[in-house]
């Protein structure tokens, strides 16, 4: 716990960075956190080693989240008879780290024989749940302990259910959300329960953040727009056929992912055209993290930025994403 805490207050705060530099930082920073968690879970689940698996979705396992979020956990397993045990002991883990607010306490605990992989079980009250299609979740998910056949069998499974008469569904639904991304990339506004909201004003040169209002300065447009563009062509090229195994072993950091996609010849995006999104990418990050820090500490609900540049290279991300990036 200690070596928890203590490599937390190794962050580098992003109004101390450049965009460029700190997203390095970030990769580091959560990578060595990562590290100290899953030597964590070693302990708490020795002797369920073949029956478990541990990951952690969406920035954790991108390692692109700063401390003000809180780290998801999904416990897979596959053995019905010691799911009281292991459920309990993931619970009481992420409990006791109540007091400095490290883990998310909605745990998703997949069944691996029985459990659909691409579906999220969203739990907003005790006996209210709501399954989301969110292929994405998998498709990113970091291991954090691990030392079975248990990822490459629910990786399969995946795939299968892809390739299914379900597949069709799941890529529509993933098309839409890449699309609506981009459209709030391209305005900085969004349709959220029937209602607009603005996360970010080009003619202001202001980013709205207030968890409470579901404001959420970058991430809704370019930061989604670029991870669910990934996300769709993945599974287009899944279901044509390309080898799965190859999509599973590009890296979850999206940067480092784009990258890899050029290196193996498997994108439409030219040299300058990958430059540019890598960068834009690695730009919004940096900014909605100043956003999430401004409120985190001080409160402050709005973080400017130059409207000019940010325009810009939202247009530019905003069409990039409508290309193929895995080809």
């Amino acid at each position: 716990m200690d070596r928890l805490i203590n490599n937390y207050s190794k962050y580098i705060n992003p109004f101390d960075r450049s965009y460029l530099s700190y997203n390095d930082h970030l990769v580091a920073f959560n990578r060595e956190f990562q590290k100290e968690i899953s030597e964590e879970l070693s302990n708490v689940f020795e002797g369920f080693e073949e029956t478990i698996a541990v990951a952690t979705p969406g920035s954790d396992a991108r390692l692109e989240k700063g401390p003000v979020s809180l780290i998801e956990i999904i416990l897979f397993y596959k053995d019905p008879s010691n799911f009281e045990k292991v459920s309990e002991k993931i619970k009481s883990y992420v409990s006791e780290r109540k007091d400095i607010n490290l883990y998310d306490q909605n745990i998703e605990i997949k069944n691996i024989n029985k459990d659909k992989m691409y579906e999220f079980k969203i739990r907003r009250e005790e006996h209210d749940e709501v399954r989301v299609i969110s292929p994405n979740r998998v498709f990113d998910a970091r291991i954090l302990f691990a030392t079975n056949d248990i990822y490459p069998q629910l990786i399969k499974k995946f795939v299968d259910e892809l390739n299914s008469r379900k597949g069709k569904l799941i890529f529509k639904n993933t098309k839409e959300k890449a699309k609506e991304h981009q459209r709030v990339t391209a305005s900085g506004l969004q349709k959220y329960k029937g209602k607009e909201i603005i996360h970010y004003n080009f003619r202001e040169g202001v980013a709205f953040y207030d968890t409470e209002k579901n404001l959420c300065s970058f991430k809704q447009g370019p930061l989604r727009a670029v991870q669910y563009a990934l996300v769709r062509d993945a599974i287009k090229k899944t279901k044509m056929g390309l080898n799965y195994e190859i999509i599973f072993s590009l890296p979850k950091n999206t940067v480092e992912k784009l990258f890899r996609i050029e290196v193996e010849g498997i994108t439409s995006l030219s040299p300058l055209q990958m430059e540019d999104l890598s960068n834009c990418y690695k730009y919004f990050l940096h900014l909605y993290h100043k956003s999430q820090i401004n409120y985190k500490k001080n409160f402050i609900k709005e973080t400017e930025f130059d409207s000019k540049e940010v325009k810009e290279r939202c247009k530019s991300l905003e069409n990039l994403c409508k290309l193929q990036i895995i080809k």
